[in-house]
């Protein structure tokens, strides 16, 4: 008997896969904060991903899972996990998603950081150096920043028209900080 296992249910095993074994190495380098970014990170990346409404829609969970990593781990962290570390694991979700389900135009290579990880590493780098504030404030701040330097970085180099996305990317992120902020920043402060 063969069970058959659609192209996108293996992905997502794939990809939870991926998931579990990049949580466990950062659990024994930095603990359990960052086995809860990831995970936010990988509902970002293979789950919203499948639905198709990033990028018109301005609905995306990598921002908070920065913003968390700069608050907790500090500015330099902050960067470290926006410019790179994001860039490694959603590259390696995006490319297995690429090779078992079907090719889609990335624009850049996906596991090398790109103009826009630096704009994200900044928005993890902002988020350490205001841990002080309210967390909806740093998230306003560090969107707000992000969804400026962004569509100005797509301004210079391409002559796509700036999306409405960008302004609905900032009144998400700021319902789901008011939402679900204080038991995300709980999760990653004070544990389960």
């Amino acid at each position: 008997m063969k069970i058959f296992i659609s192209k996108n249910v293996r992905v997502i095993l794939i990809q939870t896969l991926l998931l579990v074994l990049v949580s466990a190495a950062f659990y024994f380098w930095k603990g359990l904060p960052l086995v809860v970014i990831f995970a936010v990170l990988w509902v970002d990346k293979a789950v919203l991903s499948h639905l198709k409404i990033h990028g018109e829609f301005g609905i995306e969970l990598f921002s908070i899972p920065v913003i968390l990593s700069g608050i907790i781990y500090g500015p330099v962290f902050g960067f470290f996990f926006g410019f790179l570390i994001f860039s490694l694991v959603g590259g390696l979700i995006e490319m297995i998603s690429w090779f078992i389900s079907q090719p889609f135009e990335v624009g850049w290579p996906p596991v090398i950081p790109s103009p826009e990880s630096f704009i994200i590493g900044l928005m993890g780098l902002t988020a350490g150096l205001l841990n002080d504030l309210p967390f909806t404030l740093i998230v306003l701040i560090a969107v707000v920043m992000r969804n400026i330097l962004a569509p100005a970085w797509q301004r210079i180099t391409t002559d796509e028209p700036i999306r409405m996305a960008y302004a609905l990317n900032v009144v998400y992120n700021l319902a789901l900080a008011f939402v679900a902020g204080d038991f995300l920043l709980g999760i990653v402060t004070r544990g389960f």
